[in-house]
């Protein structure tokens, strides 16, 4: 609603700088009938176009993109809005007669027409500078309620302010004098805003679907999705511009509209293209999905769709499996394993579950065959399942061959911010530290793709334990959203829109 109502000031603005440029020329007769005055009344009227069309068409392409893409809007917004004046200017010659006539109902008639034909016209004309129908009809409603609205005002803002100025100068009733100065004024900036407003709110009511950005350079910027396809990306060409961050490609991702229905398909940048914290190659949206480009989140709306209150994911709770694999089954009849003589049960070390004292657990993405016992005076062990009919599986000494591997501390671990609002930022780990919206340790609070309380990380020797606290949006090492995990040097872990990657 605040850019609607900023494009109204600025037609008020245009409307009134022109009334100021040309007042100063108008007739000295007071026959307001007279070709001098119909000649003075058409130069406001054109000067009106051409500001309004500039005006609107420079503000509307700046909320749409950059500087660039304003200008071009703005000068084919003044071409067109002139083209549109032209073609109102031949529908208004019949209704001429009712302009000029004496009868008061007649004269008011006819004017209210006039000025409604000259918004449609101006309307349409700053609507299809865009070469885009859908635009150019909304333009033109938009315009001929703004046209009305002033024809209708036109005679009691010049009777009002007419008396006012004729009893400032004491002007007798019989004496015949031009007091329409400072209602031809405020009368421009009434037709002006009102037909730049009428625009602006067609333009928002007609909408069917647009993306809103809500975390980003120019928060709160939206864009209709009024084209079959709409391109999003850093370029000046795009439909939905991102600039300021190099992880956003030129060409990052369009939104192809068919019919009823929305699609986004990535366009192969590196950084990817990630829809409610899955990273996708293509995905049809609905109403309230978000949108995740680079350091950039956008919201998905649609009209009559509310943004949907996401519960706990299916997964939530549950510990995350490397390569999209599931927690093994027990097999009927399968015995459970059993320790040697003298050595202590085996504790699992699946990502989530507690390591064996003084035993480093197994980190995400290490073949499973290699060994993991940290105490010297252990051999590592491997183990095989048993099958039906057979004795209960034991733990065997693996080769002779195989040495366990040592944790070695190289020092106290980081986080760096590689991108998002944070980028280039370091966070030492010298102990547990929770992210997400209210942390104390890392300013995330502007980060609404972040729970409040989302993931805590802490530092376990020479790796990171990385815990999702119930988040809604989902955790991520390397890709992967997982509950827990043990992450390593330079991992990576998503958090909300920021990615962070642990460095010793």
């Amino acid at each position: 609603m605040g850019s609607i109502l900023f494009k109204a000031i600025m037609g008020m603005l245009a409307g009134v700088l022109v009334w100021a440029l040309i007042e100063p020329f108008k007739p000295h007769t007071v026959n307001f009938y007279s070709l001098e005055w119909l000649a003075f009344e058409q130069k406001l009227y054109w000067g009106w176009a051409i500001a309004l069309g500039g005006s609107v068409g420079f503000l509307s392409g700046y909320q749409r993109g950059s500087k660039l893409k304003a200008l071009k809007e703005g000068g084919l917004s003044i071409l067109f809005a002139i083209i549109g004046m032209a073609m109102a200017m031949g529908l208004l010659a019949p209704i001429q007669m009712l302009i000029n006539s004496p009868i008061g109902v007649a004269h008011y008639v006819g004017r209210v027409v006039a000025l409604t034909v000259f918004g449609m016209g101006m309307g349409a004309g700053i609507g299809f500078s865009t070469f885009v129908l859908r635009r150019g009809v909304q333009g033109a409603i938009g315009g001929l309620i703004g046209g009305a609205i002033g024809g209708m005002l036109f005679d009691p803002v010049s009777s009002i302010t007419g008396g006012i100025m004729l009893q400032l100068q004491h002007v007798g009733p019989n004496q015949a004098t031009e007091v329409g100065t400072f209602g031809r004024g405020l009368f421009a900036a009434i037709l002006c805003g009102a037909i730049a407003l009428m625009i602006g709110i067609i333009e928002a009511l007609f909408r069917s679907a647009w993306i809103r950005l809500e975390l980003g350079r120019n928060e709160g910027k939206e864009w209709a999705i009024d084209k079959g396809l709409m391109m999003i990306g850093r370029s000046e060409r795009a439909d939905i511009p991102l600039f300021g961050d190099q992880n956003v490609g030129q060409e990052h991702a369009i939104i192809q509209k068919n019919g009823q229905q929305y699609t986004i398909v990535d366009r192969g940048a590196p950084a990817g293209l990630m829809v409610n914290g899955q990273r996708v190659q293509q995905a049809m949206l609905s109403g309230g999905d978000m949108i995740q480009i680079g350091s950039f989140n956008l919201r998905f709306l649609l009209k009559n769709s509310k943004v949907p209150n996401r519960g706990p994911e299916n997964l939530r709770g549950m510990a995350a499996y490397p390569a999209g694999g599931a927690p093994m089954q027990p097999v009927p009849g399968m015995q459970p394993m059993q320790p040697m003589p003298g050595m202590q049960p085996m504790q699992p070390t699946v990502m989530g579950m507690q390591p064996v004292p003084g035993m480093q657990p197994t980190v995400m993405g290490v073949p499973s065959m290699q060994p993991t016992m940290m105490n010297p005076a252990m051999q590592p062990t491997m183990m095989v399942p048993s099958q039906p009919g057979m004795q209960p599986t034991v733990a065997v000494p693996a080769q002779p061959n195989l040495q366990p591997t040592m944790a070695v501390q190289t020092g106290m671990a980081s986080l760096v911010a590689i991108d998002g609002p944070l980028m280039g930022q370091r966070f030492p780990l010298a102990g547990p530290i929770e992210l997400g919206r209210e942390s104390m340790q890392v300013p995330m609070s502007n980060d609404t793709s972040a729970s409040r309380r989302h993931a805590r990380l802490e530092p376990s020797g020479m790796f990171v334990n990385v815990s999702d606290l119930g988040s809604t949006n989902g955790t991520f090492v390397n890709g992967q959203r997982v509950t827990t995990a043990m992450a390593k040097n330079g991992d990576i872990v998503k958090v909300g829109a920021t990615s962070f990657r642990i460095e010793s």
